[in-house]
């Protein structure tokens, strides 16, 4: 499945506020998250093991609003894409 949003427009809209992202999971499972990275609404990461993941330009991590933990989303995954 194709994104319906470029990762450049979407990094945007999360870092001028929240945006509500509906997308399918790995599990199939579709969900709904407000998240955002603005600045002023994210806490910093804080890393728990050491280690090291590759990167992948496929995947945007973003801060979850509702539950205030980073989470993972892939933009081929994406289904909507709305700024709140």
């Amino acid at each position: 499945m194709q994104s319906i949003i470029s990762k450049e427009d979407l990094v945007a809209s999360l870092k001028l506020g929240i945006v509500c992202v509906t997308f399918e999971k790995k599990d199939n499972t579709i969900r709904v998250m407000n998240c955002t990275l603005r600045e002023d609404l994210i806490v910093n990461y804080e890393k728990k093991t050491s280690r090291v993941r590759k990167i992948n330009n496929d995947i945007i991590p973003v801060f979850d609003i509702d539950i205030r933990e980073w989470r993972s989303v892939r933009m081929d995954s994406i289904q909507k894409a709305e700024s709140v």
